[in-house]
């Protein structure tokens, strides 16, 4: 199996280190949850563009966002200044 280049963060959720180990192809696009600090959410945004990926949404009641990034970079994305937590999103039903 293909691992990425660098230790897996603390940063990344059992769910997401999960994925890393098993997808073969680095360049997978993987839904992520980003919980990060408000103000560091333009820099991130920048951040992810950059490394292939695209924003999906913002939220607007907690400090996260979600986005596609390549499974290649979600270590070294989870260590940039303002991620708290990496969380593979998924589906999620509202009341």
């Amino acid at each position: 199996m293909t691992q990425l280049s660098v230790p897996l963060p603390e940063r990344l959720d059992t769910q997401l280190a999960g994925i890393c180990n098993r997808t073969p192809d680095p360049s997978t696009l993987v839904p992520i949850l980003v919980r990060c600090a408000r103000e560091s959410m333009p820099d991130l945004i920048s951040a992810i563009q950059k490394a292939g990926g695209s924003l999906r949404h913002t939220f607007e009641i907690v400090d996260a966002l979600s986005a596609w990034l390549p499974k290649s970079e979600l270590g070294e994305f989870s260590l940039l200044p303002g991620v708290e937590m990496l969380e593979l999103e998924e589906s999620f039903k509202t009341c």
